[in-house]
């Protein structure tokens, strides 16, 4: 059995994964973004996975950068852009440490990536590059689990079956830590993979104070449900900011 502490296991059912609900993740997420997107000439999704938000904002035209540090999200990424012939950029970089290679009018960072940075100065450095990556004035919106979602989600076990993909799900929180981890063992034909997900609970306190730190101005943060038939209520908060004019 091979144990995985990235992304390289999930690639293959990621796009099923999210799309397994009776309401889609993705296109809930594009509603809410779209008007963001439909604004900007240049763009990042940063964590970008299998590309589906990258790839819907292409199709609106939008110049789209997409990046992650898994390989195997970017290969799935690369394929489904290929296909549908839209020149979206890939680049494979950490959320902590990377450079764009011209300015930014929006930076969105979605499904919880920022809870996969598991200290606060990781938080930080994300913080920074996303800020050195904007446009004066240029627009950073992302989402984030709140403490509901790890209350309510990371303590339990679930198994799912994704195109003859079993999954068997095992999650726990530590509000001492407020760290996470899901281990997620993946059978198909026999053979098993397991995936280990490790999250962090960032409060909104702390969340608003970095971002300030670095030159991001915090115009609000909602909280939001984006699954209302399975009566979780607001599992998410969605933060809207904007690059501070000459901070240094």
């Amino acid at each position: 059995m091979r144990v995985n502490h990235y992304a390289e296991a999930i690639a293959d059912i990621y796009d099923l994964w999210y799309g397994a609900d009776d309401c889609d993740f993705t296109l809930w997420l594009f509603g809410k973004l779209e008007a963001e997107i439909r604004s900007a000439a240049v763009m990042t999704d940063l964590a970008c996975g299998t590309g589906t938000l990258a790839i819907a904002a292409a199709r609106l035209g939008v110049k789209v950068y997409g990046l992650d540090a898994s390989w195997a999200m970017l290969e799935r990424a690369r394929d489904k852009a290929r296909g549908q012939k839209l020149p979206v950029h890939w680049i494979q970089a950490r959320m902590e440490q990377f450079q764009l290679p011209e300015p930014q009018d929006l930076i969105v960072c979605t499904f919880d990536s920022l809870n996969h940075l598991l200290s606060d100065q990781a938080l930080r450095h994300c913080f920074r590059c996303v800020r050195r990556s904007l446009q004066p004035r240029g627009r950073f919106v992302f989402d984030v689990n709140n403490l509901n979602s790890f209350q309510t989600l990371w303590n339990h076990e679930e198994e799912q079956t994704l195109e003859g993909k079993q999954v068997r799900m095992h999650n726990h929180f530590d509000p001492t830590t407020r760290h996470a981890r899901s281990t997620l063992t993946i059978t198909s034909r026999g053979t098993a993979q397991v995936q280990i997900i490790d999250e962090r609970y960032f409060p909104p306190s702390q969340i608003q104070t970095e971002l300030e730190y670095v030159g991001l101005s915090v115009e609000r943060y909602e909280p939001v449900d984006p699954f209302p038939d399975l009566q979780l209520g607001a599992i998410k908060d969605l933060w809207y900011c904007q690059a501070l004019v000459n901070y240094e």
